[in-house]
């Protein structure tokens, strides 16, 4: 398989080609073997990053991931229960808001 690396030298040698190229039929065919090149290109990188993210993550050290999820857990928990608190303010208040609304309309209406 080729890297990176190398199907980046043959796009780059592409465009000076499709930039030199006079011919717009020509021109048009470079163009559609750019378009897929490229795409060959975001392939192989994102499979390269991906070996370089997967040797990365056997270093992680597995008891500060979990002190970390823990963390979050806590967070999150802390985060729904104010969630919850505004949600029920909200909710009560709502009549009031309703009934302000309608008496402003009904203002508005008689004017």
């Amino acid at each position: 398989m080729l890297s990176s690396k190398d199907l980046n030298t043959c796009i780059e040698n592409l465009t000076a080609l499709i930039n030199a190229e006079k011919d717009n039929d020509k021109k048009k065919l470079l163009i559609e073997i750019g378009f897929i090149l490229k795409q060959e290109y975001d392939l192989v990188s994102a499979k390269e990053e991906r070996g370089k993210i997967d040797t990365k993550n056997s270093k992680f050290d597995v008891k500060l991931l979990l002190e970390d999820n823990k963390q979050l857990f806590m967070e999150n928990e802390k985060l729904l229960t104010q969630n919850m608190s505004l949600k029920k303010i909200i909710d009560d208040n709502i009549p009031q808001i309703r009934e302000m609304y309608e008496n402003i309309l009904s203002l508005t209406q008689t004017l």
